[in-house]
């Protein structure tokens, strides 16, 4: 073969459109034993697709072992914030005539990983009055200890956040807990979420790849001490289906 190519396309998902990604250019490795090793190790790790027809062994044997074949590379890179799923890729070759193999059609799995950062350790409430609603409004610039709670996608996936906390030493009465908070991401009242103590709640809507926005949060205390109070807030995040705010 005279020139080798992969087209990669992006996978068609809720992440991806199968759009064409890029053409990665092949080279030969012209060290036979390298050739072999590198193909038995594909073999061993079952990332070889064969055409119809044709069995990997056989060509490790027959041909790669007595060179009448030969073993070409690609390498590109996939930045983190690329959509997850199976990405198509078609590998195109090329004789010394200008004859055109047929194309060899594979996928390989960008494995979905849900990841976030945050430029924030703590949420303060401040002073609060009982029976008050109490909003700490985030924003978009992620800049640790401003004090605005904001988030980022750092993932290959949309995300939902979820968020816990514990009742803050408030503790309950009759009538029930004595603290309740709200959270959403963005500023869209309609994405808010009340939550009790311990109960961990998953927000509506997502936050797409590649995409930084506030977390807002709330308190309402309906009975307490005066004093300081402090607590635990866990938040994680879900691979979320959806690609849209």
């Amino acid at each position: 073969m005279n020139v080798v190519s992969w087209d990669v396309n992006h996978p068609i998902n809720a992440w991806g459109d199968g759009s064409f990604k890029y053409q990665v250019m092949g080279e030969k490795v012209t060290d036979k034993a390298e050739a072999v090793a590198l193909f038995q190790d594909a073999i061993n790790a079952g990332l070889v697709t064969v055409a119809e027809g044709y069995d990997a062994n056989t060509i490790l044997t027959e041909y790669l072992e007595k060179g009448t074949a030969a073993v070409w590379v690609g390498t590109a890179d996939l930045d983190y914030c690329q959509p997850a799923g199976d990405y198509t890729v078609e590998a195109n070759a090329i004789d010394f005539n200008n004859n055109w193999a047929l194309s060899l059609v594979n996928t390989f799995l960008y494995v979905p990983v849900a990841a976030y950062e945050l430029d924030f350790d703590a949420v303060s409430y401040g002073n609060v009055n009982i029976n008050t609603h109490k909003w700490i409004a985030g924003n978009t610039v992620f800049n640790a200890g401003d004090g605005r709670p904001t988030i980022r996608n750092i993932g290959n996936t949309a995300l939902q956040v979820t968020v816990m906390q514990d009742d803050m030493g408030l503790g309950s009465s009759l009538n029930g807990w004595n603290v309740e908070w709200d959270a959403r991401l963005g500023n869209d009242d309609a994405n808010s979420v009340v939550y009790k103590p311990n109960e961990e709640i998953t927000l509506p809507n997502a936050l797409p790849l590649c995409n930084t926005e506030e977390l807002d949060f709330s308190i309402k205390i309906f009975k307490g001490t005066t004093g300081g109070k402090t607590g635990a807030m866990t938040i994680g995040a879900i691979v979320s289906p959806e690609n849209t705010a």
